[in-house]
């Protein structure tokens, strides 16, 4: 939700009923009517018109308002060189392969963010369409899935992820890979601000560097209005997303849950006459677990210690959602069947034996 007007943006998986059964970006503008009933007005299904969540909503993570533009956070499959950085795609046009997966044999799954500027009303000729999507790719590790993304109320500079792998054992066992990874806001508008990915054309030759179009830095600060996108099929950024400290800040290897929901919480205390500044992070698991990680920065480096591991709700039910509320120092965890209200106060004992302070 746009926080300085009454504007809504969503996302849509492929096989909606809407626009040719195509992957969307909605935006749906609102009026306040008599009671505070919202009104939907102007609607626009603004379509970028190139491929999103091949795989319906499963593959959708979340979405943010960042400054004058949103961010969406997925994973979607596809081919990708990355010896040479050039995207792989079939030389059919996305027009014609509107609500049919165009996925070759042997992709591979990317973690993505895309955006959109919020001044985007598409061109004269294709007023439904965004002028402005691109999607960039987020690296993390080796895992194969993006479990969820969240990013600190009132605060836009980052964007915390739990990411996960399986593994399968000679005897057919099954456990899991996962971590927590973070991404600063200046690397992701880096990405969107330098130049574009080539393309690749099946059955024929590599996209002339003559058509690639140019960088448009800070594209989502001009004015828009009439702003005509020339970047054809070109969506994919060339930089890839690295997190901070180039990997997961916390990590757990070979166990039999994995990391599901992620909130995080920025604190400021006075200590014995010092102020700490800390980021508490709760990651919730598949088996009703929650992992309580503390971090800060020490001369210039960021250090990362797991503090606690509680039963939040029995071991048979998966997190599926989690909240934090500074002002009732809590946490919310809900399962499928289930919301529970957890107490996370920090007290300053703990601060002190971090920080090695004695009053």
């Amino acid at each position: 939700m746009d926080p300085n007007g009454i504007t809504l943006y969503s996302g849509v998986p492929r096989f909606n009923k809407s626009d040719y059964y195509s992957p969307s970006i909605f935006r749906t503008n609102f009026k306040l009517k008599n009671k505070g009933v919202l009104d939907p007005i102007d609607i626009q299904t603004s379509q970028n018109y190139k491929r999103i969540w091949p795989h319906g909503d499963e593959d959708y993570v979340g979405s943010f308002y960042v400054d004058h533009q949103v961010l969406f956070f997925f994973q979607e499959t596809g081919s990708v060189d990355e010896n040479k950085k050039i995207q792989i795609i079939d030389e059919i046009s996305a027009e014609t392969h509107r609500g049919h997966s165009d996925i070759p044999g042997g992709a591979e799954t990317y973690f993505r963010v895309a955006r959109v500027c919020k001044k985007d009303k598409g061109t004269s000729k294709k007023p439904r369409t965004w002028s402005t999507y691109a999607k960039a790719r987020l690296n993390c590790s080796s895992f194969e899935t993006m479990n969820s993304i969240y990013k600190i109320h009132k605060n836009d500079k980052f964007f915390y992820g739990t990411f996960s792998i399986s593994n399968y054992g000679d005897d057919f066992s099954k456990s899991f890979d996962s971590g927590i990874c973070v991404f600063h806001i200046d690397d992701i508008n880096r990405a969107f601000d330098g130049d574009f990915m080539k393309i690749y054309y099946k059955n024929n030759a590599l996209s002339d560097p003559v058509n690639i179009p140019q960088a448009r830095p800070k594209l989502c600060q001009e004015n828009l209005k009439n702003y005509h996108s020339t970047s054809g099929d070109y969506s994919t950024m060339d930089t890839v997303i690295e997190p901070l400290m180039d990997g997961p800040i916390f990590e757990l290897k070979n166990e039999q849950s994995y990391l599901t929901k992620i909130v995080a919480d920025k604190i400021s205390k006075s200590v014995c006459g010092n102020v700490v500044d800390l980021t508490v992070i709760y990651a919730g698991t598949s088996q009703g677990e929650v992992y309580k990680i503390i971090q800060w920065t020490e001369q210039g480096k960021i250090i990362t210690k797991l503090q606690d591991k509680f039963q939040a709700i029995p071991e048979d039910e998966e997190i599926k959602a989690m909240e934090i509320s500074s002002k009732h120092q809590s946490i919310y965890v809900a399962s499928a069947r289930r919301v529970k209200q957890i107490n996370m106060k920090i007290s300053e004992d703990l601060i002190k034996s971090l920080f090695n302070l004695k009053c």
